[in-house]
């Protein structure tokens, strides 16, 4: 994907080209890691800087509230 980083909280309102792209980039990116160690981080660094916050609506003993942060 060349476009600017957009944040959003729902997928809903994505276009189906916006959500292939977006499927079509991860797809991209996990295969150009495939044998690198897990903590190595891709060299654009795209998230550098970013937390990431998980928040599940339903309890369970394999989910939780997680936080992530460099």
């Amino acid at each position: 994907m060349n476009t600017a980083p957009r944040h959003f909280l729902d997928i809903a309102p994505l276009s189906k080209t916006e959500v292939r792209a977006i499927l079509d980039e991860a797809h991209r990116r996990k295969a150009a890691r495939a044998g690198w160690p897990k903590a190595k981080v891709d060299e654009d660094a795209p998230l550098a800087g970013h937390a990431l916050a998980m928040i599940f609506q339903k309890n369970s003993t394999r989910t939780r509230v997680s936080l992530s942060t460099p």
